[in-house]
């Protein structure tokens, strides 16, 4: 995309934003979820080198020279530092974690991990790592904002997708939550 602007009114003109966010789909896990998550960006940030290292990462244009990691890596501690300030989790840091772990996700998936790591076991999460982190927090992302992270998804590996401009658009999103 062009411009933060274009990719907003894209997203906006297909998904229904309540106060700046994205409603979820309530479950009686909610808080369970929440406090897993929070569990999970701090091993994605332990294990940076082991998933940034895995997958194709197809969607970089030119213009933006930035190496991907480091685009990756400041989205995460975005997220980390908003998390840590505001203790509110949006569909906009559930977006901005699926986004920068889906070339590690793509790559679990084909290599069957989805199958093989039970999320549902307590030896899983008693000693998590981060491919059931990452297994975990798509799951988590589609079971509560499915729609609007297919939407989302479409947007990213269309034609004028980018992922510098997804994550700075992302980044603005939470800010503008927070009245940044």
């Amino acid at each position: 995309m062009s411009t933060l602007r274009s990719l907003s009114e894209l997203f906006e003109r297909e998904i229904h934003l309540v106060n700046n966010d994205v409603t979820p789909v309530m479950s009686l896990n909610a808080k369970s979820i929440r406090g897993a998550s929070d569990i999970i960006v701090d091993v994605l940030i332990r294990d940076r080198s082991s998933w940034l290292s895995q997958g194709q990462i197809k969607k970089l244009s030119k213009k933006n020279r930035q190496r991907v990691e480091d685009i990756f890596i400041d989205t995460l501690y975005f997220i980390k530092n908003d998390l840590t300030k505001h203790q509110h989790w949006s569909f906009w840091h559930y977006a901005g974690l699926c986004l920068i772990t889906c070339f590690a996700y793509e790559r679990l998936c084909l290599q069957g991990k989805h199958s093989s790591i039970d999320l549902s076991l307590d030896e899983t999460w008693a000693n998590l790592d981060w491919e059931a982190g990452i297994l975990a927090i798509n799951f988590f992302s589609a079971k509560l904002y499915k729609g609007a992270m297919i939407k989302l998804h479409s947007m990213n590996t269309g034609p004028n997708g980018d992922i510098k401009d997804m994550c700075e658009w992302i980044q603005k999103r939470i800010k503008i939550l927070h009245g940044q």
